[in-house]
């Protein structure tokens, strides 16, 4: 009998810290979402009107970074990110966007952006990305990577040494490359396993490979000089059509 009566009270008393537990976690959460220090992250799902972010001094997102992090995963708008001039110390990372709609990342009016490097991957081959007339300083690895997406680069600068790096590489990717400068790089251009792109205007010098294409197809329209201690390089079927 005593030892029933032991038992009902250590369950009365559990039950009791339990309650008392979760209610005291329930108003730090309620307070806290509260507050002005909570403010939701998760953007809207999807665009609903055509846009333009600022990024810089006085604009809307001090990094580049924030401006795409900032977007919805659907864009069915057109939206431009317009960065005012300086050296922008970021490795731009774009995965994951998705719709029909059109994206483009340039320069405020002709002011002189820098940023180290793009990568985009994994982005719906219907949305249109456009990254335009900016200088790309990376050392230390691919200038412009495009993997599972469709992305058109227009006016990069890309010359930086970087012997040992590529500077804009497609991979199971499409797109198009027109006006742009890459020099000193490992490859200048490279596509692989079933890219396929267009080149136009496309010059450079002292690349190891100009252009490369490894189970894909380059088109390469008159003049395209990029060139390197190998000007052109297929393997694995790759075409390269000049």
């Amino acid at each position: 009998m005593k030892l029933a009566r032991r038992l009902v009270i250590a369950v009365f008393l559990f039950l009791m810290v339990s309650v008392v537990s979760f209610s005291a976690s329930y108003l730090a959460i309620y307070s806290y979402v509260k507050s002005d220090s909570y403010a939701p992250t998760t953007a809207a799902p999807i665009t609903t009107e055509d846009k333009t972010l600022i990024v810089g001094v006085g604009g809307d997102y001090a990094t580049i970074q924030e401006s795409i992090d900032s977007l919805p995963k659907f864009i069915e708008h057109v939206i431009i990110i317009e960065i005012c001039a300086g050296e922008y110390n970021e490795d731009i990372h774009i995965d994951k966007l998705y719709g029909s709609g059109y994206l483009y990342i340039r320069p405020r009016a002709d002011d002189v952006v820098k940023v180290n490097s793009f990568d985009i991957e994994d982005c719906s081959m219907n949305l249109n990305i456009y990254i335009d007339r900016m200088e790309i300083t990376s050392t230390i690895g691919t200038a412009v990577s495009v993997s599972m997406s469709r992305v058109t680069l227009t006016s990069l600068t890309i010359i930086t040494s970087a012997s040992k790096c590529d500077g804009i590489r497609f991979y199971c990717a499409t797109g198009v490359v027109h006006g742009c400068t890459i020099s000193n790089h490992l490859y200048g251009i490279i596509a692989e396993y079933t890219s396929s792109i267009f080149l136009n205007l496309v010059s450079g010098e002292k690349n190891v490979v100009g252009i490369c294409s490894v189970a894909s197809t380059v088109y390469a329209t008159t003049p395209t000089v990029i060139s390197g201690e190998i000007s052109r390089l297929a393997q694995a079927g790759g075409i390269i059509s000049e």
